[in-house]
């Protein structure tokens, strides 16, 4: 994987679940390892850095888990402005034989990707970038007073606000993986819920899923339901910031 830092920050990639050398792990801390082989560590802003990701077995699905697992990836220079930049997405792995010539699952019809994230614009490296942008006025937080601190959150499905994701489309009878991961703050407790259809999840025949911050998880739906319905998140102060989108099942 090359990252090209077209950014004006630092930056780095670390992935969950994959093998790495030092040299990859893209996290930098007291490790006793010199700088100088930890330089996906630190990616300059105009850098390129390749990182060597190896996917042994149990970097692949479960026994019992189905043909495809999520893992994550993020920036992790500076962890928490890094991620409510936006600076995170997924990694998905095929177990071995189980894919088609374009990369996806050979048993699924269709397969969604739904990232939860509660973005604290507050914690952001462009947030006061973005209040001069807009004209707003901005007051210094004295260091080390969390009190004066004012978070900004940002309910997000897919990094996109207010229900904007465009509608999920399948067909009846199709055979559709979800794959959901939630971000990193403390807010990021999610409980993803499909309204008017069933999932198997964790061995479990469910139309709710637990994530909590950086958990991962996977469901297989056949729809069987046609309409157009929500897709939301469960936990309150979130369905009232319109962490919501709409699935269509076609007939």
């Amino acid at each position: 994987m090359t990252l090209k830092n077209r950014t004006k920050l630092m930056c780095s990639m670390h992935a969950h679940g994959l093998r790495y050398d030092k040299g990859s792990e893209g996290a930098l801390y007291k490790d006793g390892v010199d700088p100088a082989n930890k330089r996906g560590s630190f990616v300059p802003s105009g850098g390129t850095y390749t990182y060597t990701w190896f996917v042994p077995e149990r970097a692949g699905p479960g026994g019992e888990e189905g043909s495809s697992v999520l893992w994550m990836y993020y920036g992790h220079f500076m962890e928490a402005q890094d991620v409510n930049t936006g600076l995170v997405g997924p990694i998905l792995i095929n177990a071995r034989g189980s894919s088609k010539p374009d990369g996806t699952p050979i048993d699924v019809g269709r397969e969604f990707i739904m990232a939860f994230a509660v973005f604290d614009e507050s914690n952001s490296w462009h947030f006061e970038a973005n209040l001069t942008r807009q004209k707003r006025p901005f007051r210094a937080v004295p260091p080390g007073n969390p009190v004066a601190r004012l978070p900004f959150p940002m309910y997000t499905i897919n990094g996109l606000i207010r229900g904007n994701l465009p509608a999920l489309t399948r067909k009846t009878g199709e055979r559709v993986r979800w794959y959901m991961f939630a971000a990193s703050n403390d807010e990021d407790v999610h409980t993803p819920h499909w309204h008017g259809q069933t999932v198997i999840s964790h061995h479990m025949r469910t139309d709710t899923i637990q994530l909590r911050p950086m958990g991962m998880a996977t469901a297989e739906m056949i729809a069987d339901n046609p309409g157009t319905r929500l897709f939301r998140c469960h936990n309150n102060d979130h369905f009232e910031g319109r962490m919501v989108a709409l699935y269509t099942v076609l007939p």
